[in-house]
């Protein structure tokens, strides 16, 4: 019976031993799934990482040349200002000449008018004095004609006398 023990001992220590066996077998099978989809993991984590990686080194580099670029449209901004501002100085200086030069054409319009209707009223009076000086002419000349008739008459009457 001791022996037949042993035996059975000796079964059942076998069959603990196969059934460990098989256990770690299975374990070790599933380890080796684990590692291996761990693994898979690990690479299509890898490509993740270096796809994000590409994309964020190209994003760094969009954003450095819009970066660039905003700079570039700021200065453009302040010189177009500064251009602006000057612009718009230069209009109003223009603006305060033109007013200026205005004030003097008007100011030269009516010194103008003044002079055309003092030349006109100078005009007026001239041909008044002319058209009197014209006619004492003519009358100076009508009494020179009567006068030189007077003394042709008379001359005429004294040779006739003093033959």
């Amino acid at each position: 019976a001791e022996t037949s023990l042993n035996n059975t001992i000796k079964a059942l220590k076998s069959d603990k031993a196969n059934i460990m066996d098989q256990e770690i077998i299975s374990l070790r099978s599933e380890l080796m799934n684990v590692n291996e989809r761990l693994q898979t993991y690990k690479n299509r984590n890898m490509k993740l990482q270096e796809k994000v990686e590409a994309r964020v080194s190209d994003m760094q580099g969009k954003e450095s040349r819009l970066n660039s670029r905003i700079k570039a449209l700021k200065s453009e901004l302040v010189e177009a200002k500064k251009n602006l501002d000057a612009s718009v100085a230069k209009l109003s200086k223009l603006r305060q000449e033109n007013a200026s030069r205005n004030g003097e054409l008007k100011s030269a319009l009516q010194s103008l008018d003044a002079m055309t209707t003092y030349t006109e009223q100078m005009q007026e009076e001239h041909d008044v004095y002319v058209a009197s000086l014209e006619n004492d002419l003519e009358n100076a000349v009508k009494m020179k004609k009567h006068v030189e008739r007077e003394m042709k008459k008379r001359m005429c009457a004294c040779n006739g006398r003093g033959k």
